[in-house]
């Protein structure tokens, strides 16, 4: 749809081992859902426009673009971190009531991701007041993989540097009388 070729359904079947219809229906009504493209047209939206930009799939791209537009993009892109990888959190055998008391002393909401996330924020914190040994310490303490924490600092910055989303970014939008954005203008 992006390189404004044939319509989804005709274009695949150009290629020497196309997929089978109802996959093809199946993607193009996963792309319906969120916006990205229009019921029986061949062109994506503005947001399926910003969409296509993005390294994620659809649903986190989306997440981004509205926290850019709000202006949270950074703690969004640590979540989106969270959502694809494995959690951080270790559980020795020997001390499973011990690492569900670690994990329920950051649980400030019913929620896994933030709950993770301030994981992640606690060990951010102790490597830069500490460095390395307050680090290692840190994860002890909460049964923290160190490795999986410093993975999740990568991949929100993968995000960053391979999307055309920043901090600075803006998005072209027509607001609403709320200042929520109503509708997104073409790239």
């Amino acid at each position: 749809m992006k390189c404004n070729h044939d319509s989804p359904e005709d274009f695949p079947f150009k290629a020497l081992d196309s997929p089978q219809f109802p996959v093809i229906s199946h993607s193009m009504n996963f792309l319906q859902k969120p916006g990205a493209c229009k019921l029986n047209e061949t062109q994506l939206t503005p947001l399926g426009q910003h969409l296509a930009t993005l390294p994620v799939y659809v649903k986190i791209g989306k997440m981004f673009i509205f926290c850019t537009v709000f202006g949270y993009l950074d703690p969004v892109a640590k979540l989106a971190a969270v959502i694809t990888e494995k959690s951080p959190f270790t559980t020795p055998i020997s001390r499973k009531d011990d690492t569900d008391l670690a994990k329920s002393a950051l649980a400030m909401v019913d929620s896994d991701h933030l709950i993770i996330y301030d994981a992640y924020l606690g060990w951010k914190k102790a490597r830069q007041e500490g460095g390395y040994h307050s680090e290692i310490i840190y994860c002890q303490r909460n049964f923290h993989n160190r490795t999986l924490l410093s993975t999740l600092e990568v991949s929100s910055t993968f995000y960053f540097s391979n999307s055309r989303l920043n901090s600075h970014t803006q998005i072209n939008c027509i607001s609403g009388p709320n200042g929520l954005p109503l509708q997104m203008l073409p790239v």
